[in-house]
């Protein structure tokens, strides 16, 4: 509240659902508060979930809770699908707390007495997990020093928040100080929950693997390392060792490829096992393996995904003993058995949208006028100033890519990703030292960067194509252009970068290597790209730590995907007998793994970076590698974070024998100028659609 956050107090028996309706339907829309930084769910009560994913009918609930219970449900009522889905879908939550517990107590029968469980949260934790939120322990109220459950600790399914549970309440109850008996002895926790990969805690030791001599500036023990609460800083030491994570060994196991020499059939592995994949994507005779694919259609799938569900095999199974009483003469048993994932990519070769128009109106053409008079009418006249709007071949564009970290500042890129740093400098990369930002996070900066006009409408306005309203030209909202500069374009809303080049005959891709399904930033946009869609998709199938999708990290499908996608349209093969390239390209990637307040995950694709670069064909290819901002919260921020927040990185590489000397002149000379990402827009359009407006860098 003291940094200007307004506050919403919800009563525990407030209907989630139909709050947002109301709240959506009484305010103005510009008035609805779409973004909620952090959610906090909490009850005492017992949850009234009687078996895992099963609510009790009402009757019996009523039956078997005391007044009080009534009054006040539990977290897995409040967050039950049925109360709380909608508004999880439709607004924006960046973090969520969530409490749980169980307790154990005694029910005794004619023949015996037993020991059960009561746990509230199981419902709870589902819900999250099905909107694709990284559930993780934030705190608890015991701590039995096993290495499973630690700080940060990542939940993959309901089930193994069941063992969590079961487990703490057990150790609960041996360490009682009171009898044991019902709640005097509960077990409590705390989940911390988002779509983005920020930490419960934040902490560089949990996205590394250092040994004691690597770290500074703290007197770290091998239990402060295990546990992460020592959380030092490099040294030089570390520097040249490998002490990043790797994907969990598991997902070695599965293995799937698309068939090179059928588009409609897919390879699928288990224990280099061959597994038969019937024509509708199921797998024959397996249970077990789930395949996903990125179409129903499998001849028109370009990701494809399988999972492997293991239930009672102990091969790489994690074991959480726990005695039942301080004598250790009973134990329960449980098997966390790890998920095979694996998923690969492939491009499927298709027409730009101006080819398919062309194509359909090639097909649907009038007959040809008899009269010469009728004929001079249908033919563009492209001598006048203007001309035709497409009058520049396909053949005469360059290629475009632009390569968007989200966020990095130009000190952390330089601590960061050094090698990358060295690179672009060593590729004649053009370095804008004074780029700076025109807001304060992703949504003001990427939509100047693909559209080239101010958002509209703060953070709520980038969610589609249509959020910007007023009238402008197709290059975006040219009102300050000078008179003298008049041109003749249609007036439409303005375009992202995407959709114009789409229309002027690019084949697009548009991705991230991140899972945000409800996000009102650029990430869950969703594009109208030719590629890109289902790799969108294809990130939400599954996650891992570090940022793992499967055996391989986000970032190298999406590296993978891209250089599948530059071969498909820009190999040599794809050129006519002048050696010009017959359709152009434009691939748009952003990679968010720096968006964590750890400043610790971007480090892992300072490599992948390095080969990815130079396996670009640079000859016909305008490259924009680039940040939006710097990163905007965590602990670095309380130094000198809000500096580095507006000095995001620019680096642009231009083929320079495709542009004559006074523009390579203006554009090494405006390294020395303040440049905001609305210039980098102009320079794109201008290097893109020979469209030049006097407003670009190279200007």
């Amino acid at each position: 509240m003291t940094q200007g956050h307004a506050t919403h107090l919800l009563s525990s028996s407030t209907h989630l659902n139909q709050w947002w309706s109301n709240m959506t339907t009484q305010t103005q829309e510009a008035s609805v508060p779409n973004w909620f930084l952090l959610a906090y769910f909490v009850s005492t009560a017992d949850s009234t979930i009687a078996n895992i994913g099963e609510t009790t009918n009402e009757k019996d609930t009523l039956a078997a809770k005391t007044e009080k219970d009534v009054i006040y449900p539990s977290i897995d009522d409040i967050l039950h699908p049925s109360k709380a889905s909608q508004f999880m879908t439709k607004a924006t939550l960046t973090y969520i707390v969530i409490g749980i517990h169980s307790y154990e107590y005694s029910t005794t029968t004619s023949a015996s007495e037993n020991q059960e469980i009561h746990m509230t949260g199981l419902t709870a934790a589902q819900t999250l997990l099905d909107h694709n939120y990284k559930v993780q322990l934030l705190a608890a109220s015991h701590f039995d020093g096993e290495k499973v459950y630690r700080p940060n600790h990542l939940f993959q399914s309901q089930k193994e928040v069941h063992h969590y549970l079961t487990s703490g309440a057990q150790f609960a109850n041996r360490h009682a100080t009171v009898q044991p008996q019902k709640q005097e002895n509960k077990f409590e926790a705390l989940l911390f929950a988002t779509q983005g990969l920020d930490l419960a805690i934040p902490s560089r030791l949990s996205y590394l693997q250092p040994k004691l001599e690597y770290l500074d500036l703290c007197n770290a023990t091998e239990n402060q390392i295990d546990t992460g609460r020592c959380d030092a800083k490099l040294n030089r030491t570390a520097l040249d060792q490998n002490v990043f994570l790797s994907c969990p060994a598991h997902h070695y196991r599965a293995k799937i490829a698309f068939h090179k020499a059928s588009t409609s059939r897919v390879k699928v592995m288990f224990d280099d096992q061959m597994l038969d994949v019937k024509a509708n994507g199921a797998v024959k005779d397996d249970p077990r393996v789930e395949l996903w694919l990125g179409h129903e259609d499998i001849s028109k799938a370009e990701a494809v995904c399988m999972r492997v569900t293991l239930e009672k095999e102990t091969r790489g199974a994690t074991k959480l003993v726990s005695s039942i009483n301080s004598n250790d003469d009973a134990t329960a048993e449980f098997d966390i058995n790890p998920q095979p994932v694996a998923c690969t990519t492939r491009i499927l070769k298709q027409k730009s949208l101006l080819a398919k128009k062309n194509l359909h109106a090639a097909q649907h053409q009038h007959p040809l006028p008899q009269s010469a008079e009728a004929a001079s009418k249908l033919k563009p006249n492209i001598s006048e100033k203007g001309g035709s709007l497409h009058k520049h071949t396909s053949a005469s564009r360059m290629n475009f890519l632009s390569i968007l970290i989200d966020p990095i500042s130009r000190n952390q890129f330089q601590r960061s990703l050094p090698n990358t740093m060295a690179l672009l400098e060593q590729m004649n990369f053009h370095y804008f030292p004074k780029y700076t930002v025109v807001g304060d996070n992703s949504g003001p900066n990427q939509a100047a960067l693909f559209t080239g006009v101010p958002l509209v409408g703060g953070r709520q306005g980038i969610k589609s194509s249509e959020s910007h309203t007023h009238n402008s030209t197709l290059l975006g909202d040219r009102s300050h252009i000078r008179a003298t500069k008049k041109r003749e374009v249609k007036t439409m809303s303005p375009q992202w970068l995407w959709d114009g080049l789409n229309e002027e005959g690019y084949v697009t891709l548009k991705a991230e290597d991140v899972c945000i399904k409800n996000s009102n930033m650029v990430q869950s946009m969703k594009p109208q790209t030719t590629h890109g869609e289902q790799l969108y998709r294809m990130f939400c199938f599954d996650f891992d730590r570090p940022n793992c999708l499967g055996k391989d990290m986000a970032a190298t499908h999406l590296m993978n995907y891209a250089k599948q996608f530059m071969t498909a349209y820009g190999g040599a093969e794809k050129k006519d007998i002048n050696n010009k390239q017959q359709q152009p390209w434009a691939a748009m990637l952003s990679f968010v793994d720096s968006h964590e307040d750890s400043l610790t995950l971007i480090s892992y694709l300072d490599e992948m970076f390095v080969d990815f670069l130079q396996s670009i064909d640079l000859t016909n290819t305008v490259v924009v590698f680039s940040s939006d901002h710097g990163l905007h919260y965590g602990p670095s921020f309380l130094s000198n974070g809000e500096r580095e927040r507006a000095e995001p990185i620019l680096y642009i590489h231009v083929p320079e024998e495709s542009f004559d000397l006074e523009q390579l002149n203006a554009l090494k000379n405006n390294q020395d100028f303040w440049v905001t990402p609305f210039d980098v827009h102009e320079t794109i359009l201008d290097a893109t659609l020979k469209r030049l407006t006097n407003e670009g860098i190279g200007k």
